[in-house]
């Protein structure tokens, strides 16, 4: 499991699932804490060659950023790997790496089940959404349609196609038709 997996998570499902991840990370470390300090290599440092971020899986230290370099692993530790610490020596956990990647991946896909269920009730034949922001691979709306005194809930679309972003710029407005959203050419 890495970081690309919750790119397909909507920016509140994605922070749903790191606060689980921690809290699965955690719990299993005490259930096996006699092994050994427990590490996460949650993503590949983009600022040093050769070095991974992991997080120890420790109540209250679970959210600092450890850095380790590949020569200290063990030779097939990647994103993803649990590794436990003893005498200063790092080894592979594969049973818990294993046991702790489909716990996550079906985080995920409970996660991408309710947000695609929250965006099917947000998606509206015939309404009219502005554009508050445009991502690279997402776009924030409004629905402008809705008859809301209060105004209507920022959405963050994360199923809109490429050309289409492309085409977009804050205040351009989108009609949901037959499906999908098209730019309002009467903007």
């Amino acid at each position: 499991m890495n970081e690309n997996e919750t790119n397909e998570l909507s920016t509140k499902y994605r922070d749903e699932f790191l606060l689980a991840r921690n809290k699965i990370l955690i719990e299993y470390a005490k259930e096996t804490g006699n092994e050994g300090k427990m590490y996460f290599i949650y993503s590949i440092n983009s600022q040093k060659e050769n070095t991974f971020n992991a997080t120890i899986c420790k109540e209250g230290t679970s959210n600092e950023i450890i850095e380790l370099k590949q020569d200290q692993l063990p030779n097939n530790a990647d994103v993803g790997s649990i590794l436990l610490k003893n005498n200063d020596r790092f080894t592979l956990d594969e049973k818990a790496t294993s046991y702790l990647a489909e716990k996550f991946e079906n985080l995920i896909n409970e996660l991408l089940t309710k947000e695609n269920n929250e965006l099917q009730n947000k998606r509206i034949e015939g309404h009219k959404y502005e554009v508050s922001e445009v991502g690279t691979d997402r776009v924030f709306l409004f629905d402008i349609t809705q008859d809301d005194s209060n105004g209507s809930e920022e959405i963050e679309e994360l199923y809109i196609s490429e050309e289409l972003i492309q085409n977009l710029k804050e205040g351009s407005i989108l009609i949901f038709e037959n499906g999908e959203y098209k730019l309002d050419e009467g903007y």
